[in-house]
C-alpha cells in the first residue's frame, strides 16, 4: 500500500488518486522541526507522528544527492488548496555544510587547496627543504637554486633554478631543471602560463617527473651540440664550426629540400678550394648546414672574400705546408670523377682521347709557378712537388734541375724538394721485373750478388694454389698480370707483402727459391709499409713497426737508406737489350725520391715543429688507383692515400 501524503488539504496516493512519489522528513531534528513549520498543518499534529511523508509536488527547490537516490535540498513550499494567509511563515536558512556529502567534500576541498597554495617566495623557500631532502640551497633576493651531487661531490646529479618575478599570473617561475648536466624540457611539468606557479602540489609532481626520467638519444644528441655550439663561439675554432654544422642534419626532416641556397654555395665553394676534402666528407655521410647564427655569418664572410688566403687565415703554421700534386693530363672543368665513373665530356685535339696531354714543358711549368704563386701568396708555404716518372713529368723534373732540392721556381725564398710518387714507384719495381729478359734482376747486398727470379714467384703461386689453406694473397692477375693490370697497385700488394717473404722461406728448399728473391721481395714490402704510414696508430692496431710514424729518432730512415742502397746496383746503365736490372729511370726515381722524402720530413720535424711525419702525405692523386680494387683484406691491409 503506497504512503500518503501528511500535507493538509492534499489527497495524494489515497484511493482513485494517480501514484506520487513521497519524501520522508529528515531525521535531523534541527532539519525535521523546519520541515515541520514549513507545513499548512497543525504543528504539534506533526510532532505526534514518528514518521513523515509528503509527496514530491510540494517542493521547488534543487535536489542533492544522498544515499538511495535524491532528495529536496529545502523544505516544501507548494501547497496547492491552501489559502496563503493559512501557511506559516518560515525563514528558509541553508542547511548546515556538514548536513551533506557535496558540502563535506566542498570543504575538505577548500581546505586542501588553501594549504596547497604558495604564499609567497618566502614561504616557498622555506618550504623547500621538504620538497628536495639532501639538497644544496643558494638562495638571494629573487632566486633560489637547488643542486644534488653524486657520492663524489663531482657530478651534478640534479639542478632546480626557481625565480620571483612580478606578473599578473603569478610571482613564481620555474627557470631550468637539469638532469645528469642536461637540460630538462619543461613540457612534462603541470605548469601556467609562461612557466609560473603557485601550488605546492605543482612541486612534487615535478619531482617525480625528473626522477623517473629518461633522456632519448636526441636530446642526449641536441645536449651535446649546444655544448659543442658554446666551445665554438668561446674559441671560435673553424673545424669546430663546420663539425656542428654537419651535426645539425641530424634533425632536418629527409622529406623537401634539406638544404638552404648558403649551404649549396658553400659546398660549391669547398669543392673548388679542395675537391679531395670534399669527397672525404661525402664518403663520411656528413653534409654542411648551417644552424647557429655564428655558422651563417662565417659563410656570409666566405661568400665575400671566397679565394685560398680566407683558407689560410683559419689554418694554424704547421697547416699552412703544401705538397704540390702535378700530372701529365690535363681535364678540363666539365668532366667529373664519381662513383668509380667517369661523368661529362673533355676535349682532346691530339688524339680523340678523354683527356688533353700537357706536352709542352712550358705549359706546364707555367702551371707550376701559377699554383705555387698562390699558395705562398695566401700565406703558405710549398715543401715539395710531386708527381710520377713517366716521360713528361720527368722532362719537368729534369729542366728544374733534377731530382731533388729544386730552386728554379721563385716563388718563395725556400727551396722545394723534386720527389716521385712512390706509388709509381713501387708498381715499376714489379713492372721492371717481369718485363726484364728472363724476368731476372741483379743486385748486390754487402759485395755479394743475389739475383732475384720472377719464376720463383710463379712456383709459389702453382704450389700455394693447390693447397686447401693458402698461405699467400697471391692470385692470378697478380702473378699473371696483362698490359692494363700491370697499373694496379694493389696486385702488386699480392706480390710485396710479408706472408710472400713467410712462404718463400718455407718452400726455400723444397722448390729452390732463390735468396736473392726472398731479399727483394722482403725489402720492397718492408719499404712500402713504411713509406704507405698515414695513421698515427696503424703500428699499434696492426702490431708491426714498420708502420710507425716517421719520427727524428725512429729505425725507418735507417731501413729505407738500405733499400735505396739494394735498388741503386739495380740500375740500367744504358743501351739497348736491358738485362738483370731495372730501368735507369724506375731506379733513380727510387732512390731519389725515397731519400728526399727523408729530407722532407727531417725539415719538417726539425724547422716546423712537427712531432711526427706521415709520409704518405708525399704522394700523388693518381688515376690508376681506381683502376683497380683490393678485396677485403687487401684493403684493410694495403690502404691506399
Amino acid at each position: 500500500m503506497p504512503r500518503r501524503c501528511s500535507c493538509f488539504g492534499c489527497r495524494g496516493n489515497y484511493d482513485g488518486t494517480p501514484y506520487l512519489r513521497v519524501i520522508s522528513f529528515p531525521k535531523d531534528p534541527v532539519e525535521r522541526e523546519r520541515w515541520i513549520l514549513a507545513m499548512s498543518n497543525e504543528n504539534e499534529s506533526l510532532r505526534r507522528l514518528k514518521k513523515i511523508y509528503i509527496c514530491e509536488r510540494h517542493f521547488n527547490c534543487e535536489r542533492v544527492s544522498v544515499k538511495g537516490g535524491k532528495r529536496p535540498k529545502e523544505p516544501p513550499s507548494i501547497f496547492p488548496g491552501v489559502p496563503k494567509s493559512v501557511l506559516k511563515q518560515v525563514t528558509s536558512a541553508p542547511r548546515p555544510t556538514s548536513s551533506t556529502s557535496e558540502s563535506r567534500a566542498k570543504k575538505v576541498q577548500a581546505a586542501y587547496e588553501a594549504a596547497d597554495k604558495i604564499q609567497d617566495f618566502d614561504h616557498f623557500s622555506a618550504k623547500m627543504s621538504s620538497y628536495f631532502p639532501g639538497f644544496n640551497f643558494i638562495k638571494d633576493q629573487k632566486n633560489l637554486y637547488l643542486s644534488r651531487t653524486d657520492a663524489t661531490g663531482q657530478t651534478v646529479k640534479q639542478f632546480f633554478h626557481f625565480q620571483q618575478v612580478s606578473s599578473p599570473f603569478g610571482f613564481l617561475f620555474l627557470n631550468r631543471v637539469e638532469k645528469d648536466g642536461i637540460e630538462v624540457s619543461k613540457r612534462l611539468f603541470p605548469l601556467q602560463k609562461n612557466s609560473l606557479l603557485s601550488k605546492w602540489s605543482q612541486i612534487g609532481y615535478i619531482t617525480d617527473q625528473v626522477n623517473a626520467y629518461e633522456y632519448t638519444s636526441q636530446e642526449i644528441l641536441e645536449h651535446a651540440i649546444s655544448q659543442l655550439c658554446k666551445m665554438t663561439e668561446a674559441h671560435e675554432l673553424a673545424h669546430s664550426t663546420f663539425l656542428l654544422s654537419q651535426l645539425c642534419l641530424i634533425f632536418t626532416p629527409p622529406d623537401g629540400r634539406r638544404f638552404d641556397i648558403d649551404t649549396m654555395i658553400f659546398a660549391v665553394q669547398l669543392h673548388n678550394l679542395s675537391p679531395s676534402a670534399y669527397k672525404m666528407i661525402r664518403r663520411s655521410g656528413l653534409i654542411i648546414l648551417p644552424s647557429t647564427e655564428k655558422v651563417k655569418q662565417m659563410l656570409a664572410r666566405s661568400l665575400q672574400d671566397s679565394n685560398l688566403k680566407t683558407l689560410f687565415d683559419q689554418l694554424k703554421p704547421q697547416q699552412r705546408l703544401v705538397n704540390l700534386m702535378f700530372h701529365e693530363v690535363k681535364l678540363v672543368e666539365t668532366l667529373r670523377f664519381f662513383g668509380g665513373h667517369v661523368l661529362g665530356y673533355s676535349q682532346n685535339t691530339a688524339a680523340g682521347g678523354d683527356h688533353e696531354m700537357l706536352a709542352s714543358y712550358a705549359m706546364l711549368k707555367e702551371l707550376l709557378i701559377e699554383a705555387g704563386s698562390a699558395v705562398v701568396g695566401a700565406g703558405g708555404t710549398v715543401i715539395s712537388l710531386i708527381c710520377d716518372n713517366c716521360n713528361t713529368n720527368r722532362s719537368v723534373h729534369s729542366k728544374l734541375g733534377g731530382p731533388g732540392s729544386c730552386q728554379v721556381l721563385s716563388i718563395q725564398e725556400q727551396s722545394m724538394f723534386l720527389v716521385y710518387d712512390y706509388l709509381h714507384i713501387f708498381k715499376n719495381i714489379r713492372n721492371n721485373w717481369i718485363t726484364v729478359d728472363s724476368k731476372t734482376l741483379s743486385f748486390v747486398v754487402d759485395g755479394n750478388e743475389y739475383k732475384a727470379y720472377w719464376s720463383d714467384i710463379q712456383k709459389l703461386y702453382e704450389i700455394d694454389r693447390a693447397t686447401p689453406i693458402r698461405l699467400t694473397k697471391l692470385t692470378h692477375t697478380a702473378v699473371f698480370p696483362k698490359p692494363l693490370q700491370r697499373q694496379s697497385v694493389p696486385l702488386v700488394c699480392q706480390v710485396f707483402n710479408n706472408k710472400t717473404v713467410a712462404a718463400l722461406k718455407t718452400f726455400k728448399g723444397s722448390l729452390g727459391i732463390s735468396e736473392g728473391t726472398i731479399i727483394l721481395t722482403q725489402a720492397m714490402s718492408e719499404w712500402f709499409k713504411i713509406m704507405n704510414v698515414k695513421d698515427r696508430f696503424s703500428a699499434i692496431r696492426l702490431r708491426d713497426e714498420s708502420r710507425q710514424p716517421w719520427t727524428a729518432d725512429c729505425t725507418s730512415f735507417t731501413r729505407l737508406e738500405e733499400a735505396c742502397q739494394i735498388i741503386s746496383t739495380c740500375a740500367w746503365q744504358g743501351g739497348g737489350g736491358r738485362k738483370l736490372k731495372l730501368t735507369k729511370q724506375t731506379a733513380e726515381a727510387f732512390t731519389v725520391s725515397t731519400r728526399n722524402n727523408v729530407d722532407a720530413a727531417k725539415l719538417l720535424l726539425a724547422d716546423k715543429d712537427f712531432d711526427y711525419v706521415l709520409p704518405a702525405i708525399f704522394a700523388d692523386e693518381a688515376f690508376e688507383k681506381f683502376s683497380a680494387k683490393p678485396d677485403k683484406e687487401e684493403e684493410e691491409t694495403f690502404t691506399l692515400t
